[in-house]
């Protein structure tokens, strides 16, 4: 068996899409060091349904041969 045989191979996670919109950011006072609650427009995008677990993620950096970052 050759190696790439004996790996489990590396797939994409299920998506979920979310919507463009506007949404309010921010803090009325209550959190310090946030900013004025404010209007912010945020483009479409997709994120994966679930969490990426940790053996996932080191068969994402084997695959690419990325090194782990420091913390």
């Amino acid at each position: 068996m050759t190696l790439a045989a004996s790996r489990v191979p590396i797939t994409e996670p299920f998506r979920i899409h979310i919507a463009d919109g506007w949404f309010f950011m921010g803090s009325d006072g209550s959190q310090t060091g946030k900013s004025p609650v404010h209007r912010v427009w945020l483009d479409s995008f997709a994120m994966a349904a679930t969490r990426v677990t940790v053996e996932e993620y080191a068969q994402f950096l084997d695959a690419t041969k990325s090194e782990p970052p420091p913390y």
